[in-house]
């Protein structure tokens, strides 16, 4: 078996187990500690849509479902913009090759239920993900944390997934 990370975050969401780190940053109505943590899994191959798990989603903090819309995307070594046909031609690749791309994603992610959007700076490369902005009832969103490429199995053809964990507090 390959050692290497990519190997092993495909392993770690064959077997469901993507959350690495818990963060309790809060206390609910009940006593009970609120765990901040969410995980957002994108369909790279399906219009871009997404789908959040995790105690805010289930206490109606953060919505469960929306798309992703690429606003900007900027090579890091030249800090140059690239075009809609670069990007489209990066995540191509990083689609088909399963390779991180060395590029700074500026991202939209709309909400599908019309509670408002929210916008992320995505570093693949890197790994970092980090909430810049948000509108309606995500103003106050704030949150940082990881992004990976994962796959149902990794040993078939089968939709990539971009999967980024995050703590988020509003």
């Amino acid at each position: 078996m390959r050692g290497d990370r990519r190997h092993r975050v495909f392993r770690a969401v064959a077997a469901l187990v993507v959350l690495s780190a818990t963060t309790w940053g809060a206390i609910g109505c009940g006593g009970e500690p609120v765990d901040r943590s969410v995980v957002l899994r994108v369909d790279l191959e399906r219009a871009q849509r997404w789908s959040a798990t995790g105690d805010l989603v289930d206490r109606d903090e953060l919505c469960r479902a929306g798309t992703r819309h690429v606003l900007d995307a900027i090579d890091p070594d030249s800090g140059r913009r690239l075009s809609a046909r670069e990007e489209v031609a990066l995540l191509a690749a990083a689609i088909a090759g399963l390779t991180d791309v060395p590029v700074v994603w500026t991202v939209e992610h709309t909400c599908s239920d019309g509670s408002g959007s929210f916008v992320t700076r995505e570093n693949w490369d890197a790994d970092e993900w980090s909430v810049e902005s948000g509108t309606g009832a995500y103003r106050q969103l704030q949150g940082a944390g990881h992004v990976s490429f994962a796959t149902a199995d990794y040993t078939q053809i089968a939709p990539r997934l971009l999967v980024i964990e995050t703590t988020i507090t509003m």
